[in-house]
């Protein structure tokens, strides 16, 4: 049994009042003068131990997304762009920034920009609700392929994958407004991550999601042009 809850905390891993609860108020971290930011925590109350793994199973909706060699090519070299950038300017790496560093190029960027389009769906359609689709990565050791599925969150599915493909490009657009105008700086549960996540908010990294969206938009935007 778990028990979510919104905490004021302070964002500086450097400061005593790291991810501790602290009242809204005050807006500023009294250590370190950080600004406050409102982030989710889940905190673990009971734990039962099961012989058997439990498994849920039901028919819905679908989405494949297979990365061919191209898309990973390019996922390798932004990704090792980022973090060189970030050696050049720090001596020490933050703990936010250990996933960049220690997570799979293609997983970050698959799996964080699949974050960001899913909780923009409510600002794409009126009704939309992003804890009605769900996405997870999978790898496939045989052919050393990443891939990923978006699925509808109950059986028969809920449309919002429907959504999802059927205004792709304003998900994109919706996705990129909602990421550049959040305040946090690694990613909260505002812009990308999910409290559901089925691979626990892992490989996550926000300013990748952004770059990719902004390429994408950018991209979308030339062809229409040349057109």
């Amino acid at each position: 049994m778990y028990r979510l809850e919104q905490k004021w905390t302070c964002t500086n891993n450097r400061c005593r009042n790291f991810n501790l609860n602290l009242p809204g108020h005050i807006q500023t971290c009294p250590a370190c003068n950080t600004q406050l930011i409102e982030r989710e925590f889940v905190e673990l109350l009971e734990e039962n131990k099961y012989k058997e793994a439990f498994a849920l199973n039901y028919n819905t909706f679908c989405v494949r997304v297979e990365i061919n060699a191209d898309a990973r090519k390019y996922f390798s070299a932004m990704v090792k762009n980022l973090r060189k950038e970030i050696l050049n300017k720090q001596k020490y790496i933050s703990n936010e920034e250990k996933q960049l560093f220690e997570s799979n190029e293609t997983q970050i960027c698959v799996h964080t920009l699949a974050h960001q389009l899913m909780l923009s769906l409510p600002l794409v359609e009126h009704g939309a609700n992003s804890r009605d689709i769900d996405f997870m990565l999978i790898e496939v050791p045989s052919n050393y392929k990443i891939v990923g599925y978006f699925f509808d969150t109950c059986e028969h599915g809920t449309g919002m994958c429907d959504t999802l493909i059927k205004y792709l490009e304003t998900a994109f657009m919706k996705a990129k407004f909602l990421v550049d105008n959040c305040p946090c700086k690694y990613g909260c549960s505002s812009c990308t991550t999910i409290q559901r996540c089925p691979d626990d908010n892992k490989a996550l990294f926000k300013s990748v999601g952004l770059s990719l969206l902004e390429e994408i938009i950018n991209s979308t935007q030339t062809k229409i042009i040349n057109q």
